[in-house]
């Protein structure tokens, strides 16, 4: 019962998208919200640190995925963005797990009508967009997004492999070649926009990073909000060294960059 109603829920706030699309772009347009946007490959933390933001007063919208056994804490993604970022991926030949190139990717005007909806929604808070495919779509959202604030996450590669080999038996050479796609183009992304990268294996520092994200949203930062991160619930870490060499190369790097505030 509780699917059923959740659907309908669904359902009825897409329509009031719809319908309230002109009225809340005009409210969009004279408050001017920043929106936060959060990149990351699949089973690298976006989750945890989306759900920090949201304790921040990020905005995550009104339907949200529900908890799964893969993620019991929540995925604090909002529902309507993951239909959308479905419906491209399959209209452009992919899957989140074999992603089609930037050059493939198919956006028809309803789904831009439906972007839309979703960008307006809060028109007078901060709204936050959570999604690993968003990665994929990224180019797609961009032009319809005007001021906007990007947090790229990333953790250990052996760790996000082991993670999916855990929930969706994918090989760990598999998970690997695929940390490998999504962070290559969060760095293709790093190099065109002014991203804040968060590294999920190296909790001391989330405190400082998280403010500094607020402190462009014009946020607050709530004590409490941190928390939510549990190191108990991190069952796939692994961080022995990377035996490919680009894989361990392109870490180093973010290692790197992410110690930057």
């Amino acid at each position: 019962m509780n699917k059923i109603f959740y659907k309908l829920f669904k359902w009825y706030y897409k329509i009031i998208g719809y319908v309230m699309l002109l009225p809340n772009f005009i409210l969009y347009k004279y408050y001017n919200p920043k929106t936060l946007i959060i990149l990351g490959m699949h089973r690298s933390g976006t989750s945890c640190m989306t759900r920090i933001f949201n304790l921040c007063n990020v905005n995550l919208g009104k339907i949200l995925m529900e908890a799964q056994l893969d993620n019991p804490k929540g995925f604090w993604e909002n529902s309507l963005v993951f239909e959308i970022n479905e419906k491209i991926l399959k209209q452009s030949g992919g899957t989140w797990s074999n992603p089609p190139s930037s050059n493939e990717i198919k956006v028809t005007f309803f789904d831009k009508l439906a972007m839309l909806a979703i960008l307006y929604s809060c028109p007078n808070s901060v709204l936050g967009i959570k999604d690993p495919r968003m990665l994929i779509t990224w180019h797609a959202w961009k032009p319809l997004i005007k001021n906007y604030c990007i947090v790229g996450i990333f953790r250990h590669p052996l760790s996000v492999s082991n993670s999916l080999n855990k929930r969706n038996s994918l090989p760990n050479k598999e998970g690997l070649n695929l940390w490998k796609k999504y962070n290559q183009i969060l760095l293709s992304i790093s190099k065109e926009e002014n991203i804040t990268l968060i590294d999920f294996d190296n909790p001391d520092i989330f405190k400082d990073k998280i403010c500094s994200i607020l402190e462009k949203l014009n946020l607050s930062f709530n004590e409490n909000a941190l928390k939510f991160y549990n190191p108990k619930n991190r069952y796939s870490d692994n961080l022995d060294k990377i035996e490919n060499e680009e894989i361990h190369k392109m870490y180093e790097f973010f290692k790197i960059q992410a110690l930057e505030i």
